[in-house]
């Protein structure tokens, strides 16, 4: 069966167990607030996976930004990879390599941390956001809001919802409409994420130097 290909019933036996237990706290953390509590096909766990497996690419602006398929086991296997191809002398740069990964996936706590401050603050729900009911979940949803909103801090984040709000709701209702080319949509999500840096500090203060 092709859905459980991807799941952590399998991983917790073939990878590292130090990165399936970072990913499986971050999914448990996050329940209710940003992922539905118990689910049992572990889509949490792999949403988490893939944006943290994005962090760890540090994709440019210009990679493909709508993706369909999952990078779960491909960032996984990766990190098997790297790791048996080091002699057993070498603990050191399978504990660095280790720490790399384990890095990505803290990243991505600290921004679904910010995000879970933000929802709570202001009242929202991503269901609002994303302009679909909680249960109808794809990770193109998470990918993007990561993609946006990732630099801004909680601060302006909280200052500017209103405004911030305003910009992705039409943004995710394009997502949903099947007739939209992905072009005009990458299109329309630049043009997104350049109206958004005017509540980015960080960017504001680059434009006063």
């Amino acid at each position: 069966m092709n859905h459980l290909k991807n799941n952590f019933y399998r991983w917790n036996v073939a990878y590292d167990q130090k990165i399936i237990e970072a990913i499986k706290k971050v999914a448990y953390k996050y329940e209710e607030v940003i992922f539905p509590k118990n689910d049992k096909w572990m889509r949490n766990e792999m949403f988490i996976t893939n944006l943290a497996y994005a962090e760890y690419q540090k994709e440019s602006e210009n990679s493909k930004l709508f993706i369909n398929k999952m990078y779960v086991d491909k960032w996984l296997n990766d990190f098997e990879t790297q790791k048996n191809k080091l002699i057993d002398n070498h603990e050191e740069k399978i504990k660095e390599l280790r720490n790399n990964y384990l890095s990505a996936i803290k990243k991505i706590d600290l921004f679904l941390e910010k995000i879970e401050i933000w929802l709570t603050e202001k009242n929202l729900e991503l269901s609002h956001i994303f302009v679909s009911n909680s249960s109808n979940r794809f990770f193109t949803n998470y990918y993007i809001l990561y993609k946006i909103l990732h630099q801004i801090e909680i601060s302006d984040l909280i200052r500017y919802s209103k405004e911030i709000v305003e910009l992705l709701r039409p943004l995710y209702l394009l997502l949903k409409d099947r007739t939209t080319s992905n072009k005009d949509k990458e299109f329309y999500l630049k043009k997104v994420q350049n109206s958004i840096k005017i509540y980015d500090k960080s960017q504001r203060l680059k434009s006063l130097v």
